[in-house]
């Protein structure tokens, strides 16, 4: 009996391309350890960025930096990530999926190595950036690693879970970053970065593995099987939706900056308590991401559950959060709400409902990557928060800042949904399963 030569091309045609990619398409049971073992990765990369500011005065203190020069070491991730948004899809479709992680992880060491070994500030922010390259790489190849790995039908789910990525590296750092300098100083922070990384890069190389057609592109010979015609692809709608969450991350960004300093100026709060806020906020997310990626997989419903998130969001920030009241049991629903809703909803239902939108492979890969930019821009403009809270008062630059959501919810209007897409996913095959297997 002939065995039927596995077209792995759709990963490139190159040897290196296809490392990682198997003969079959895997069991769900081995799609699921290959998306965890990415995910652990990633929350590697994301206590890497959120190591730095629990110590960032001691840090500064170590080279003789004061508080002008403590910006610059944030935002050098900002602007490094906007650079490599592109050239890092490029790279992941050129040199396959799992060398585009090696690449990240390379990237990563040397600019952590030349951290521990700075002797001046100006080293430190140089190893600092080479960081920020990794983080930004991993920002892209991350999610758009997904949608190739796990089936159209579950990708709420996926994305639910992917989505935490952020808030549990975060949360991981803010707890043990400030124990770890007490013990050792800050230098601590980036041995743990770099033990952090060389392990779940070890674990990432040995269990991570691709099926032989991506998920997306099945879905899409799925689709035009049942139908005896070619599955539609809104590849404008999906570079939009990919876009507008530049809405989401300005807003974001500016309530995770700074709300802490409006607590403790405006409502009286203990340091620790004002961190608490967001910190609760930033917490919800992880549960609240999960249920709402079900959901989306549910209801097919995830461009209206996208849009009311950030409507949620428009009326928190206009009206509520920056209220100036002095109530403090505001501040705290608001910290629950925005944790259970926004936070969670806005970045699960973006990243489920591209794939949907183009689930052809290379073009679902540029329309995730704009939300990469989105991340970067967003993180690099809410800085403009704290200037318009100084001109007039917070409680105005919360409004101003809310008509962004307000029209990003527009914008989102004359999109496609994808409501209905789905319909045809789950049809079978035959012929592109038995020539993967």
């Amino acid at each position: 009996m002939s065995q039927a030569v596995v077209d792995k091309s759709a990963y490139g045609t190159s040897a290196i391309a296809q490392w990682g990619v198997a003969d079959d398409q895997l069991s769900m049971g081995k799609k699921w350890l290959s998306f965890s073992v990415l995910f652990v990765f990633a929350i590697g990369c994301v206590f890497q960025y959120m190591m730095v500011p629990p110590i960032l005065p001691q840090i500064g203190g170590a080279f003789g930096a004061g508080p002008s020069d403590f910006g610059m070491m944030m935002s050098v991730f900002a602007i490094v990530g906007i650079i490599v948004a592109y050239p890092a899809t490029w790279i992941m479709q050129n040199v396959g999926v799992k060398m585009a992680v090696i690449v990240t992880a390379a990237v990563s060491a040397v600019g952590t190595a030349i951290c521990l070994a700075a002797g001046d500030w100006t080293m430190m922010l140089v190893g600092r950036t080479l960081q920020g390259c990794s983080f930004g790489l991993i920002a892209v190849i991350g999610p758009n690693i997904i949608p190739r790995l796990i089936p159209l039908e579950k990708q709420g789910l996926g994305m639910g879970i992917y989505s935490m990525w952020f808030p549990v590296g975060q949360v991981i750092a803010t707890f043990t970053v400030p124990l770890a300098y007490g013990a050792f100083g800050w230098t601590s922070a980036f041995w743990m970065s770099f033990v952090i990384l060389a392990v779940t890069l070890a674990v990432f190389v040995v269990l991570f593995k691709l099926p032989c057609v991506p998920e997306n592109l099945l879905a899409e010979k799925r689709a035009k099987a049942k139908t005896s015609k070619k599955r539609k692809i809104f590849f404008a709608s999906a570079l939009i939706v990919g876009f507008s969450f530049v809405g989401f991350e300005l807003v974001f960004y500016a309530y995770n900056n700074f709300f802490a300093t409006y607590a403790q100026m405006v409502m009286g709060m203990d340091v620790s308590v004002a961190s608490n806020a967001v910190l609760i906020a930033n917490l919800l997310t992880i549960p609240a991401g999960v249920i709402t990626g079900i959901l989306c997989d549910k209801t097919n419903r995830r461009k209206e559950i996208l849009i009311a998130g950030y409507a949620v969001f428009a009326i928190l920030f206009a009206f509520f959060a920056w209220s100036n009241t002095g109530n403090e049991a505001m501040s705290w629903t608001c910290a629950i709400i925005l944790g259970i809703i926004p936070f969670s909803v806005i970045p699960v239902c973006t990243r489920c409902l591209v794939p949907v939108l183009c689930p052809e492979p290379k073009k679902c890969d540029w329309a995730l990557t704009g939300m990469a930019v989105g991340t970067t821009l967003g993180g690099f403009g809410a800085g403009f928060f704290m200037n318009l809270a100084g001109a007039t008062s917070w409680a105005t630059a919360g409004m101003i800042f809310a008509v962004i959501p307000v029209a990003t919810v527009i914008v989102l209007f004359f999109t496609k949904g994808d409501h209905g897409l789905m319909a045809n996913e789950s049809a079978g095959v035959s012929d592109i399963e038995q020539a993967a297997s």
